[in-house]
Formats: C-alpha cells, structure tokens, sequence
C-alpha cells in the first residue's frame, strides 16, 4: 500500500501535488468537524441518561 501510494505521488506534477495538499486539508477538517458533531452528541445522551436516572430515583423514592 505505501509503495503504491509513494509511486502514486511520484507521479504527480507540483500542481496536482498542490490540489492535493488543497483537498487533504479540506477533507481533514470536515472530519475533524464530524468528530466534534459527534463527541457533542454522545456527551448529551450521557448528560440525558443521567437526568433521567435522577428522575426515576426521585420517582421511586430509592436513594
């Protein structure tokens, strides 16, 4: 796989490099986004399961 990907880049003209460099970052920070959309979204279901605990506990009386 890294040799293919080396003779891949090799090939390439500084232009095409450039473009590529261009796409890598763009691509990285939408997944860095995605990773961040995500660690909120699991952060609120654990905030939610915790209200909820709390709720049914006081519900039943158990302590």
């Amino acid at each position: 796989m890294s040799y293919f990907l080396d003779s891949e880049l090799r090939a390439l003209s500084a232009a095409q490099l450039k473009q590529e460099k261009q796409s890598t970052s763009s691509q990285l920070l939408h997944v860095q986004q995605q990773i961040s959309d995500l660690a909120y979204g699991n952060y609120r279901i654990y905030a939610d399961a915790g209200s909820t605990t709390e709720q049914c506990k006081q519900l039943l009386n158990v302590f």
